[in-house]
């Protein structure tokens, strides 16, 4: 199974992005009309990303009769399993013009140097 397989539950679809670029990897979720009290991100310290949230009814004042009814409503929840390389304690969540953007920073690892390895006999 791919290791960073990701889950969708609940009542609402949310669609998602993940990319990589060269200091970060992002993530790009479609929430319109959604606010920031009602979207939680939380990192753990296995390294998965939970992103959860609720699309929440606005009820129409007065008599209403309704043609058509698609927008999402209800939780949403989507988990990830970041890679290795990501600072856990740098991320960012930021919702504008109904997308949040989570930005999760590289670890840039330092290459060790090349040297010689002795070889030991056991004899």
């Amino acid at each position: 199974m791919d290791r960073y397989l990701w889950f969708a539950s609940a009542d609402a679809h949310v669609p998602v992005d993940w990319f990589e670029t060269s200091s970060a990897h992002i993530f790009k979720l479609d929430v319109p009309g959604i606010s920031k009290k009602d979207v939680q991100v939380h990192v753990q310290e296995d390294g998965t990303l939970e992103i959860s949230g609720e699309f929440k009814n606005v009820e129409e004042k007065g008599h209403v009769t309704w043609y058509a009814a698609e927008r999402s409503l209800g939780r949403f929840a989507r988990q990830f399993q970041l890679p290795d390389n990501v600072k856990l304690d740098d991320v960012k969540a930021v919702i504008e013009a109904g997308v949040l953007t989570v930005t999760i920073p590289k670890r840039h690892h330092v290459k060790s140097a090349a040297r010689n390895v002795p070889v030991i006999s056991k004899l």
